[in-house]
């Protein structure tokens, strides 16, 4: 079954608002055996919303909408969808009670004139209750195609697809069945490895198919697989995977399925019984925000300073006067001198050092925007890496992080 999704907000179209809904639904749909043909983002006007619709009802058997459904005057998505099937708009008691007890009860706020608004529908249309907001989804069929609004909050969005909209389409669906497995890869582009495993993939069958997902410093090759029988197609897919896996490096590999670079920095310091602080420059505080956003980073971090001007490097790092005087503060002798003194100042084994110039400016030709040490080590190995990038600022710092734990990682492997 394919879909089209439409995300309304004028805030998406001027980049107000990052639209992460289009990527979780995507995602979450392909998983169900829903397939996405197109989104469209389209601004808060019926006349858009209405052109956007013509346009995927020739495609689609469904037609998913999201946001545009609150109280105020710019929400305009149910009249569009009205509009467009030429039906009226129809009071539902049902909802605006819901609404009414929802702003007495819970909220314990008068409810405002304009969040009638939110009880009115196209006639005939599903109410699907939104037990997160106040703002229900509404389903739709007319001509053959099935018309699916939802809000906009992230939160009501998700709990309509999981708990209301997937169940009603999955009954529809093919029966053809997809699975998928991923493998997480660092250090190498996705031509690199797409060469080294051209022999495998020269011979997968027609249903099963490699996507190569590059992000900043990682590559996730993601093998595809449709057929009848999903538990066949799990175990088709790890022979290949094996496959695969013979022929790119081993310390290339950092994890498969949902694993994350943090997640697997924190599982070998638990096995190593270590623990991590950063000494961060330019990225400044950016890899310790990635290793404690994840649970459990208290069993293994202790804490960062982020040491942005020279001053703090040498009154909290201890990193000698003659450093700077003679190889600067972008340099490997600054970052292993971080390394070197944030351990004792903080009490940890391993720590990880950056400093370089993420830009726009501050490069010479010597030292051009881009260029960036990172030091990783323990009181007795420390081991450094020059970088050149040539990415705008926040590009730079994020790769910097990426590469920095990547490093981390190979370095605890072999510690």
């Amino acid at each position: 079954m394919q879909a089209t999704l439409l995300t309304i907000g004028d805030e998406l179209l001027i980049g107000q608002v990052l639209d992460t809904n289009a990527h979780w639904i995507s995602s979450y749909l392909y998983e169900q055996g829903i397939e996405l043909a197109s989104t469209m983002t389209v601004s808060d006007s019926k006349l858009e919303i209405g052109a956007a619709l013509t346009h995927a009802a020739k495609t689609s058997r469904v037609i998913l909408l999201t946001g545009g459904l609150g109280p105020t005057k710019d929400d305009l998505t149910l009249e569009a969808i009205a509009e467009h099937l030429e039906l009226p708009l129809v009071f539902n008691e049902e909802t605006f009670a819901r609404i009414e007890h929802i702003f007495k009860e819970l909220i314990k706020r008068p409810l405002s004139p304009l969040h009638k608004r939110q009880a009115y529908q196209p006639q005939g249309a599903q109410t699907l209750l939104n037990k997160q907001g106040t703002a229900p989804g509404i389903w739709i069929e007319k001509h053959g195609v099935i018309y699916i609004a939802m809000p906009g909050v992230p939160r009501e969005m998700k709990y309509l697809i999981t708990e209301e909209v997937v169940p009603r389409l999955l009954p529809l669906a093919s029966s053809k069945t997809r699975k998928e497995l991923t493998i997480h890869t660092a250090g190498w582009g996705e031509t690199q490895i797409a060469t080294a495993i051209q022999a495998v993939e020269d011979k997968l069958p027609s249903h099963i198919s490699l996507a190569y997902l590059p992000s900043l410093g990682t590559v996730r090759v993601r093998i595809n697989a449709e057929g009848d029988n999903g538990e066949a197609l799990l175990k088709e897919l790890e022979a290949w995977k094996v496959k695969i896996v013979k022929l790119l490096p081993k310390e290339l590999i950092y994890g498969y399925g949902n694993t994350s670079m943090v997640e697997v920095v924190q599982q070998l310091l638990l096995k190593k019984k270590m623990t991590l602080v950063t000494a961060e420059s330019c990225t400044g505080g950016m890899i310790a925000h990635s290793i404690t956003e994840r649970p459990g980073a208290s069993k293994v971090f202790y804490g960062s300073v982020i040491a942005y001007d020279n001053s703090v490097k040498k009154k909290l790092l201890g990193v000698p006067d003659h450093i700077f005087k003679q190889h600067g503060a972008v340099s490997e002798q600054a970052v292993r001198a971080m390394v070197k003194g944030i351990l004792p100042l903080l009490g940890a084994d391993v720590a990880i050092a950056t400093s370089g110039i993420a830009g726009p400016s501050g490069g010479t030709p010597e030292k051009p925007v881009g260029t960036i040490w990172v030091a990783i080590g323990t009181r007795n190995q420390i081991i450094t890496r020059k970088l050149s990038f040539r990415h705008d600022r926040a590009t730079n710092i994020a790769r910097t992080s990426t590469t920095a734990l990547d490093m981390l990682r190979r370095f605890l492997l072999i510690a």
